[in-house]
């Protein structure tokens, strides 16, 4: 995704600003995933490991992109502050 782009962008529920996680955190959050203890903030609970995602500024929430798109859902969101201390 396009770096100018992504500074644009805002979380739908904190409106704060976004930034790509890097591979550290992608890893951290698929070990989560494939213990199965990962939901996103519907409750539902996440099957599939990611292969990118965005983290607000604080850190506290992580919108998956599927296939190049972000899921920008509030709902979609998962709580990355939580799975990385669990």
């Amino acid at each position: 995704m396009d770096d100018q782009w992504i500074e644009r962008l805002r979380c739908p529920g904190t409106h704060q600003p976004m930034r790509m996680a890097g591979p550290e955190e992608i890893d951290s959050l698929n070990g989560r995933i494939a213990s199965g203890q990962c939901m996103n903030r519907a409750g539902k609970k996440i099957a599939s490991p990611v292969e990118a995602g965005l983290l607000t500024a604080d850190g506290n929430l992580f919108y998956p992109v599927t296939s190049g798109i972000p899921i920008l859902l509030v709902e979609e969101a998962i709580d990355f502050t939580s799975a990385k201390n669990a």
